[in-house]
């Protein structure tokens, strides 16, 4: 490989990572298993980071890069990732004022989609769910139509009880362990978020540089 060549790949290698690391920032320390790798990692760099806890699978296939009580922007982002395609809807349309108690997130699907429900997640599905979701961060779902969803109360009934006995099941361990949320308490988390996602890439790059030379 020529010296051109070179540069090319450490240039992609790198504007993957600032991809990631752009990716990760948006969705509140929150990054799926294929945005990882896309963003330059391995399985077994991801395996690492989670035995380190630097990360940590809250769905499968989702991970946060930290390893303290999730806030429920946190909470919907994995949420809406498990389930992606996805959307925010009926009780989750917006963030709840003041604590989070820990409540499900309630995600829509489209109707020709089939996800298992999660602990903390409540999957509805929904014919034509591409034109009426808008682009929210997360994506939700328009008010009109969550409004309509909301007052006919229609979907699987079966997803939704299954979903709620895993809530309560495992509601301990997603509910916040204080009042004030975790950027509250930690107010440098955002900077520190950072330096672990590139660590976590510098480390695993300069593995492949060192087994290439």
């Amino acid at each position: 490989m020529s010296d051109s060549e070179d540069l090319q790949a450490i240039f992609a290698r790198e504007d993957a990572a600032r991809m990631l690391d752009a990716q990760r920032r948006m969705q509140n320390g929150v990054a799926t298993y294929a945005q990882l790798t896309a963003g330059g990692l391995s399985r077994i760099d991801i395996e690492r980071a989670v035995r380190r806890n630097e990360l940590r699978r809250v769905h499968p296939r989702v991970y946060i890069d930290h390893t303290g009580p999730l806030t429920w922007e946190q909470r919907a982002w994995a949420a809406v990732l498990y389930a992606d395609p996805a959307v925010l809807c009926r009780e989750s349309l917006e963030a709840p004022r003041g604590r989070d108690d820990g409540r499900p997130i309630h995600v829509a699907i489209d109707h020709s989609r089939k996800v298992m429900p999660q602990p903390g997640v409540v999957v509805h599905r929904m014919r034509g769910l591409a034109l009426k979701a808008y682009g929210g961060t997360p994506p939700r779902l328009r008010v009109e139509d969550n409004a309509l969803a909301m007052a006919t109360r229609r979907g699987p009934r079966s997803t939704r009880s299954r979903g709620s006995r895993r809530w309560r099941a495992g509601r301990t361990s997603l509910r916040p362990a204080s009042r004030r949320p975790w950027s509250a308490r930690t107010p440098s988390v955002a900077a520190s978020s950072s330096k672990v996602w590139w660590a976590i890439w510098h480390q695993a790059h300069t593995r492949c540089s060192s087994t290439a030379t």
